[in-house]
């Protein structure tokens, strides 16, 4: 008997809704597009051990309400297809991710520093995992709805300087259904995850009122996820075909560091950005990250 173990691409491989990512602690009118492509993202301990990337493409708005008190924003990724498959084992996934919408509310302002909180609703739009063992087929339904409510902050306390932070608790509501040679072996439910997100900017220049670039900064970030609870682990056999499903790790502890440039060219911010990760697997998603990302306030 072999033993494969592979990493799974969840919801379309896109994974959950960072508020962090692409945000300010802010209402804001806005459309976005953002870009990520991770290297070495999804690993297959077959002979040879296998690693593949994933890119993924998000599309959001955000527009606020309640004299910009309010903002209701929604977002919808898509990420590359994954197939793994060897002569009796194969596994995959296409291409939506889960649909998402954020509530941000404002909760004090000053001339220097802003707090906001909210809730992030993330919905089981994105595609289902299947594959194969043997002649098994295999299921892994994408059903859980995340609640994960944040607190955000934003100081720029002189003309170079600013800064922002947020932390967030991701929840899974109810658990994802597994599917055995069509028989229901029980639901796995994701790990709850906490998110703490920091963020430093220093403008290298900056004048609001030019007609193009009103400002380019350099943009320094380290994110922190850790596991809640222990893993939830699904198995059963068919025939003489075995398979289980879930964190064999159990608890993660995950540090990544982002270094990048920041540019206002007219109401259009872009920001590109490396993103390289501290730990040793499993405290390790990717083996790096591009970031780019483009937002048009309106």
């Amino acid at each position: 008997m072999r033993c494969v173990t592979v990493d799974i691409p969840p919801a379309g491989g896109s994974g959950r809704m960072k508020i962090a990512e692409n945000n300010k602690a802010l209402p804001m009118d806005r459309v976005y597009f953002i870009y990520n492509h991770y290297a070495g993202a999804l690993q297959a301990t077959a002979s040879p051990t296998r690693v593949f990337p994933v890119d993924r493409y998000v599309v959001g708005m955000e527009k606020t309400f309640l004299d910009g008190r309010w903002s209701v924003e929604a977002r919808m990724p898509f990420a590359s297809s994954f197939l793994f498959a060897t002569t009796d084992f194969d596994l995959g996934n296409q291409d939506v991710g889960n649909f998402a919408v954020s509530l941000k509310r404002l909760l004090c302002l000053s001339d220097t520093s802003a707090v906001a909180a909210g809730l992030v609703i993330d919905t089981p739009t994105g595609s289902d995992v299947t594959g194969q063992i043997a002649a098994s087929r295999f299921v892994l339904r994408n059903d859980a709805v995340h609640l994960a409510p944040y607190l955000g902050f934003l100081r720029a306390p002189n003309d170079f300087f600013f800064y922002q932070g947020f932390l967030q608790v991701d929840v899974a509501a109810n658990g994802n259904r597994v599917e055995l040679a069509g028989d229901a072996l029980g639901k796995l439910t994701d790990q709850n995850l906490l998110y703490l997100d920091l963020s430093l900017g220093r403008w290298l220049c900056r004048n609001p009122s030019a007609p193009r670039l009103k400002g380019l900064a350099g943009i320094a970030e380290v994110h922190y996820t850790t596991t809640l609870q222990d893993a939830d682990l699904v198995g059963g056999a068919s025939g003489l075909n075995f398979l289980q499903l879930g964190n064999i790790f159990n608890r993660i502890d995950v540090v990544d560091l982002t270094a990048g440039l920041h540019a206002e060219i007219g109401m259009t911010e872009v920001r590109v950005a490396g993103i390289f990760p501290l730990g040793e697997r499993p405290d390790r998603l990717f083996d790096s990250e591009l970031q780019v990302s483009v937002n048009r306030r309106f």
